[in-house]
């Protein structure tokens, strides 16, 4: 069974290929290995902002963005998306990446755990 792949290597390849590469990436995992756990979302969450400090802003985007893309449940993760475009001053972004943060907020199994 392939390990699931880093979030650096997600990076690298949504910046290489598109977001659909790396969209078909996880689906790829998820029909190998249904259950597994693909991402650890404190991971790519870590990594979203060291890439911000960095200025690497259009890649910290990515990985929040493909990080909501595989746990499109989790509130943390829309917040932190809006964190990420706060960074880049994409205020429209902004408003609504915390505004769907709160709408998932009340079904987040992480937050009413």
């Amino acid at each position: 069974m392939p390990l699931p792949p880093t979030p650096e290597e997600m990076v690298a390849l949504a910046s290489a290929k598109g977001m659909g590469a790396a969209e078909e990436s996880v689906q790829r995992y998820k029909r190998a290995a249904p259950g597994d756990i693909i991402v650890n979302e404190a991971e790519y969450d870590a990594l979203g902002h060291a890439l911000l400090q960095k200025h690497q802003d259009k890649q910290a985007i990515l990985v929040l963005t493909l990080d909501t893309y595989i746990c499109p449940r989790s509130a943390n993760l829309a917040d932190s998306l809006g964190d990420m475009y706060a960074g880049t001053g994409d205020a429209a972004n902004v408003a609504k990446a915390y505004c769907h943060g709160l709408e998932l907020l009340p079904n987040d199994p992480e937050q009413n755990a």
